[in-house]
This record gives C-alpha cells, structure tokens and sequence, in this order.
C-alpha cells in the first residue's frame, strides 16, 4: 500500500482518510513519493492527495476507475509559496510538514481561502477544502525520526 503519508485528513466518521498530504525537500524523491502517494491513496480509498515541495506543490484526485494507482489523476500544480508564504531557502523536512500541517489547521479553523492568490485559490478550495471542512488534521505518524541526530 506504500508508505504512510506526513500528514492525513480524517473525516468525522469510521476514519475514512479524506485528504493524505507528503512532502519532500529533495526534488529528486518526487517521483518515488509521488508513486507511494498514490498507492496508499488507492489502499485507503482516499479522494485527495497532496505532495509539496519547497517550490511546487501537486493535488492529486481519486478518479475510482480501478483499484489501482492509474485511477489516481494529476489534478493541478501550484507554486508552494501560493500555500505556505516565503520560507528560507533551505528547509527540512520535518519543518516543511510542520509548516503545511500549521497552514492547512489555519484554513481549516477560519475557512478563508480568501487570502490564497487567485491562480491556485480555486484549485486549493475544490481540491482540499472538502477535507479541511469535513476533516480532522493529524500527522499519520511521529516525526522524531525526521528531526536531526548529533552535532
């Protein structure tokens, strides 16, 4: 079913997954992780996925034509910064995911996408707003093991 996502959206009954959400700071993971996005989109029969990087950012839709990744579509691109805001150029994971769990909570509490910039704000709101709005956020798992080890 591939790996579990950073961030998943649960809806309010039998914890149907509404929205799985991933990033990646390395844009050479992107295929890989766009691979497992789907296929654990498909396992878990979830409508919405989300991979961001630091400079792009992809919603994916569930077309439910099969059982399998194929069913899952590109439904648009948008630069991150349109989501997120400026960062520092150089982020890690582990921020990255903090930053976007943060921001979707944000949209999620006030349900004002009114400040997203007009080229991507109708695809966020068709495309992950539905989640947000029905949804609880969560991180799928711990992020310990993301953090930094050593000096």
């Amino acid at each position: 079913m591939g790996f579990p996502p950073g961030i998943v959206v649960i809806g309010p009954r039998n914890h149907v997954s509404l929205l799985l959400a991933e990033v990646r700071t390395d844009v050479r993971d992107v295929p890989a992780a766009e691979v497992s996005l789907k296929e654990y989109m498909v396992g878990r029969s979830c409508s919405a996925g989300l991979l961001v990087t630091p400079e792009r950012s992809r919603i994916y839709r569930n077309m439910y034509t099969s059982d399998s990744p194929e069913s899952i579509i590109l439904e648009g691109e948008f630069a991150t910064e349109d989501l997120l805001g400026t960062f520092p150029g150089s982020i890690s994971d582990l921020h990255l995911e903090e930053l976007l769990q943060e921001r979707l909570e944000d949209l999620q509490a006030t349900g004002n996408m009114s400040s997203l910039p007009a080229e991507s704000r109708e695809l966020i709101e068709d495309s992950i707003g539905p989640a947000l709005t029905l949804g609880s956020i969560r991180a799928a798992g711990p992020r310990w093991h993301m953090r930094p080890t050593g000096s």
